[in-house]
């Protein structure tokens, strides 16, 4: 994964969206598969609300330690969404 990349891809003029699908289809490698792209988006949404541990069903036949479904907080971090997620981090002191 290329962070210069994916720093150009979060300044674009795309959604949000159209952001993470660029970053997963060609600043991943491999790049991750379309099916994969809905559960990545929960995840950063779940992030976002400090909903971290909620979990979030994977595609048809994948499997996060023998379940098909994962913490939001681990796809985040497996697919490099980090810079997607809203921490709500205040400046104000």
């Amino acid at each position: 994964m290329g962070l210069q990349n994916l720093l150009g891809i979060i300044s674009s003029d795309l959604s949000t969206e159209e952001q993470v699908k660029l970053h997963l289809t060609s600043n991943c490698y491999p790049p991750v598969p379309e099916s994969f792209h809905p559960a990545c988006l929960l995840a950063i949404k779940l992030c976002s609300d400090q909903k971290s541990e909620v979990e979030v069903s994977l595609p048809d036949g994948v499997q996060y330690q023998g379940k098909g479904e994962a913490p939001a907080s681990v796809i985040v971090e497996n697919f490099h969404l980090d810079l997607f997620v809203d921490y709500g981090e205040d400046d104000d002191g």
